[in-house]
């Protein structure tokens, strides 16, 4: 039995089409005069989902200015919730083999790495000789296939830490029993939400519990750090219900400072991030969040475990890589340029060199965190993939000479590139088109139900420890 017997394929939902009479009577309502009226006409209308978008749209031009209000808020619900379902959907394999042939922990690895770019990795290695013999009757989502298998084999499953690899490489290593510690986890969608204690020598105030929650994406969301957990229900055995405190999160990343070549030195932006509002040495990695609950100090002890905690991660992916901007006709005055959503470019041609190139000055204002650019321009360009083609089409070999970048009283940053434009061989004429590419980051909400969570007990003296290498 090979990788390749696994089989693999993409799940996908789809929506379906509500009456349209019924829309337009929810949308009527909207505007009713009774205040409980709108408020269940617009929950029946976020029921019913993208097919009332197009009545929606159409209702953001109403007279009444409620109706509009609550069309427009019902369409971004609705646009985020259904992108959310899309970006969300998982991977999902069926575990099956092919005649007589054996299935092993090896060729399960093998396959849902090349599944879904998660690297999988099975530790002892020689464990992956291991037969597996689950079977599904149909596709599972990734991480309940892991899962599955992990349960069959008392494994237990983490993140893996790879020296010096890049921030989107995910790793996880599939482990041979660790003392029948198992954490419960949520896995029905692309990522997967794990809770477990925090180490003992984790440092908390006493008066509180804590869980970890960690994530475990599929490299196609592009998934980039947590931001927020905002937890909607915590409940212990004798279903008592635990108030949230602050949750502790890794930090969002400053925006960089740039020294320009032949330029000169600007001060970085200073962005002021509240780290660790708590008490703690733990420090979570971009895929982790320590989430605290007021201990109920009612006489009884706190409780060791939660039966239900339910809610929503929010977190920041990328997007897919679109085109941001174009420009065309250097030639022309005044200098051309262009406004778009959160970025403003304008380009100024200059004269030849003489020696056979040309030049291009491209100033470029973005918001910082509004776009993700990962393959820059030959050079440090903090505004994303630029490419200068001719008229044709054919493509400019393009270097940057000098850039300099300031903060701007606004927020935004400002960033001037001289680019040098060499010639190819496919190449005739003057510079024509500018283009620049890049993603723009999205907010998700990821939902989770766990049951039987376990807690930690806080206290003021524990011994502090060394940060953890982060996977």
């Amino acid at each position: 039995m090979r990788a390749s017997a696994i089989l693999l394929t993409l799940l996908g939902g789809q929506v379906s089409a509500a009456e349209p009479a019924r829309v337009v009577g929810l949308i009527a309502r909207l505007g009713h005069a009774d205040f409980a009226e709108r408020e269940a006409a617009a929950q029946d209308l976020a029921g019913v989902g993208e097919s009332a978008l197009p009545a929606l749209r159409a209702a953001l031009k109403a007279e009444d200015a409620e109706v509009a209000r609550r069309a427009a808020s019902l369409v971004e619900g609705i646009t985020r919730a259904a992108e959310a379902r899309r970006l969300l959907a998982p991977t999902a394999v069926t575990l099956a083999a092919t005649g007589d042939a054996p299935l092993t922990l090896g060729d399960v690895a093998a396959s849902l790495t090349k599944a879904s770019g998660v690297e999988f990795v099975v530790e002892p290695a020689e464990f992956g000789r291991t037969p597996v013999t689950s079977r599904a009757a149909g596709p599972l989502p990734l991480w309940a296939a892991v899962d599955r298998v992990a349960t069959e084999l008392d494994l237990d499953w983490g993140p893996r830490a790879i020296a010096n690899a890049p921030a989107d490489r995910i790793a996880v290593a599939l482990v041979r029993g660790r003392a029948g510690k198992r954490w419960p986890r949520f896995t029905d969608h692309a990522v997967a939400v794990e809770a477990s204690v925090p180490a003992a020598t984790v440092k908390l105030p006493a008066d509180s519990l804590s869980v970890i929650l960690q994530t475990y994406a599929e490299p196609k969301l592009g998934f980039q750090r947590l931001d927020a957990v905002v937890v909607t229900k915590a409940t212990d055995a004798r279903g008592q219900e635990l108030r949230t405190l602050p949750a502790v999160l890794c930090p969002p990343p400053a925006p960089p400072s740039y020294r320009g070549r032949g330029g000169r030195n600007f001060d970085p932006v200073t962005v002021t991030v509240l780290v660790n509002p708590v008490a703690t040495n733990f420090e979570p990695t971009p895929a982790q969040a320590l989430v605290r609950f007021a201990n109920p100090r009612n006489g009884d002890e706190a409780p060791e475990r939660l039966a239900a905690l339910e809610g929503f991660l929010r977190a920041t992916v990328a997007g897919p890589t679109e085109e941001v901007a174009r420009v065309t006709g250097f030639d022309k005055k005044p200098i051309a340029g262009v406004v778009g959503r959160g970025l403003s470019l304008t380009v100024d041609a200059v004269p030849n060199a003489g020696d056979g190139t040309s030049s291009l000055v491209v100033t470029i204002t973005t918001t910082p965190g509004e776009f993700g650019f990962g393959d820059r321009v030959k050079g440090p360009s903090a505004a994303g993939s630029l490419a200068v083609t001719d008229a044709a089409g054919e493509a400019f070999a393009v270097s940057v000479t000098t850039t300099t970048l300031r903060p701007m009283p606004d927020g935004r940053l400002q960033e001037r590139l001289f680019l040098r434009l060499q010639p190819t061989d496919a190449v005739s004429g003057s510079p024509a088109t500018l283009t620049v590419t890049g993603a723009r980051p999205k907010r998700l909400d990821i939902p989770f139900t766990l049951r039987d969570v376990p807690l930690h007990p806080g206290t003021a003296t524990a011994p502090p420890t060394p940060p953890a290498a982060r996977p």
